[in-house]
């Protein structure tokens, strides 16, 4: 029995380009994916230029391939509500109306995207960890 609302294939799909991304290290790639203004670590960045510089900053820090992938968890966000408590304040500045909330566990340690849905497509709007 699901804790909550199924996610779209779709949104499963960009969760997991998200998990990609943060393995490979390819700031990029997450960037092609988000929306903005984009939510990281409770500050706003404006365009995918100056998220992608912030990200290769972040990830030139940390190598998560070899750390072991144990899984994605997807949840509306009034369920992950429910289970987990209020998110974190850095995540404080985002309206999370609509949107959906994953949790990739790498290495044992949470990765946290937040997915909204715009013009059709399913958008990262924010990340933490």
């Amino acid at each position: 029995m699901a804790d909550g609302p199924v996610p779209e294939d779709a949104l499963k799909a960009t969760a997991l380009l998200f998990v990609h991304a943060l393995r490979t290290g390819l700031p990029e790639a997450l960037a092609e994916l988000a929306d903005y203004p984009f939510l990281l670590d409770g500050e706003r960045v404006a365009t995918k230029q100056a998220l992608t510089e912030r990200l290769r900053a972040a990830f030139g820090q940390a190598d998560l391939s070899a750390l072991t992938f144990y899984g994605l968890k997807t949840y509306d966000y009034p369920t992950m509500v429910r289970l987990y408590g209020q998110p974190p304040r850095r995540l404080s500045g985002l309206d999370f109306e609509d949107t959906w909330v994953t949790v990739a566990n790498i290495g044992g340690h949470g990765y946290v995207g937040v997915f909204r849905k715009k013009r059709g497509r399913w958008y990262l709007v924010a990340y933490t960890d």
